[in-house]
């Protein structure tokens, strides 16, 4: 078996930052969604963590519903309620081009050099980048060698239409009932 990945990203935005030397406690407010890739516990406890190793820096968090995400973001930016908010890679240009986020300083190679180019570029626009990659939720394409030589193609597909077109070939020549099985 080989596979193929397809990869659909979320990541972190910065909406508005506390100054890099800030005299005093911070306070930062962060959004995130209800979802299934990480649990609010998970988020609560990291948050912990990171308040336990920065004395003084304060996060509040919000959670709200993925369908609420996009909207919560855009129309708590021109209040600057939130100084971090998790999104989509979707909405990286769109955000960005309306001016809800700031691009993030200049960020040294040796944080990034090990992160999936592609999941990095969702978080990208204009040459900018706008947050950096949280969660890179992929999905995979496991394919059958020998079934797809018996049904007379020596590579994998390379695209969705293409693996259609093969999948309706492996189920005409009945070397299988169900050629597609989605998660």
């Amino acid at each position: 078996m080989g596979h193929l990945g397809r990869h659909l990203r979320s990541f972190l935005l910065v909406v508005g930052c506390a100054p890099e030397k800030a005299e005093g406690p911070v306070t930062l407010n962060a959004l995130f969604m209800k979802q299934a890739g990480y649990s609010e516990e998970d988020v609560t406890s990291a948050t912990k963590e990171f308040e336990t190793k920065n004395p003084g820096v304060t996060v509040n968090l919000t959670f709200v519903p993925n369908e609420q995400l996009e909207q919560k973001i855009t129309t708590s930016a021109e209040a600057g309620t939130y100084d971090v908010v998790l999104s989509d890679g979707q909405f990286t240009a769109k955000f960005a081009k309306a001016g809800l986020v700031q691009s993030v300083p200049e960020i040294a190679q040796a944080d990034v050099k090990d992160i999936f180019p592609g999941a990095l570029d969702s978080t990208m626009y204009q040459g900018k980048l706008y947050g950096m990659p949280w969660m890179n939720d992929v999905k995979y394409l496991f394919y059958n060698k020998k079934m797809l030589k018996a049904a007379g193609f020596a590579d994998p597909p390379r695209t969705l239409d293409e693996m259609v077109k093969m999948a309706k070939v492996l189920k005409q020549k009945k070397i299988v009932e169900y050629p597609i099985a989605w998660s």
